[in-house]
């Protein structure tokens, strides 16, 4: 009768050896998650500290670092210090996390290569429409169109981009650099930037910059390459 009561009150079975073993892998996983996690906000946060931006240096030269300090000047005229600080940082952790990847031989600079031909036509549209610029205001369907392109542009620069960094980008930081696109490469936020007087010489060093950059030979594969 004893017997018979203890097992009616019996809630449940001791756990298996396979159970047991089942919910110590699930346990190390949701583990190594959450280091993972760690990991990429650490390496996040790195990127856009003093460290990191010495690191930085080893990526970019003067004439970049110039021509960044130019565009996040544009942006503050137009939005805040705040959205501008936030856009640079977002550029320094993508140019950071490239340079790891190629460091850790995950990734070669070579792959990156294909973004320097929207990216060298994106500069040469800048330099031809800043030379243009009293022109183009009176024709604002031609500005229109420039705008457009500088926009496709960099929508392809993106894609590429993007395209190789995706396993290596927190959710967050793949949504930072899809914002970052979509805010510089809107026509609203162009057509302010060439109306403010405030951003002529800012202008004037972007193009500095990029002139020097178009110097140097294109990495990308040879193609016919239109302007």
């Amino acid at each position: 009768r004893f017997r018979a009561t203890a097992q009616k009150f019996r809630i449940g079975k001791s756990p298996s050896m396979a159970e047991k073993k089942e919910k110590a892998s699930k346990k190390e996983e949701e583990s190594s998650g959450l280091a993972e996690k760690a990991k990429r906000s650490l390496a996040s946060k790195a990127a856009t500290s003093t460290l990191g931006k010495k690191l930085l240096t080893k990526v970019m030269n003067d004439d970049a670092n110039n021509l960044m300090k130019a565009l996040k000047k544009l942006i503050e005229y137009q939005t805040d210090k705040k959205r501008a600080t936030d856009i640079q940082n977002t550029i320094i952790r993508l140019l950071v996390k490239a340079h790891r990847q190629v460091e850790a031989k995950k990734l070669r600079e070579e792959q990156f290569a294909a973004a320097d031909r929207p990216l060298r036509k994106a500069f040469r549209r800048v330099i031809r429409m800043t030379a243009e610029y009293d022109q183009l205001k009176k024709d604002p369907a031609k500005m229109k169109e420039n705008f457009l392109a500088l926009e496709s542009y960099l929508k392809e620069i993106q894609t590429i981009v993007g395209g190789l960094l995706d396993p290596y980008l927190s959710d967050k930081n793949k949504a930072k650099f899809s914002e970052t696109i979509s805010f510089l490469s809107a026509p609203e936020f162009l057509t302010k930037v060439w109306a403010d007087n405030r951003s002529k010489p800012e202008i004037s060093k972007m193009c500095s910059a990029m002139e020097k950059y178009l110097q140097n030979p294109s990495r990308a594969p040879k193609t016919t390459e239109s302007k």
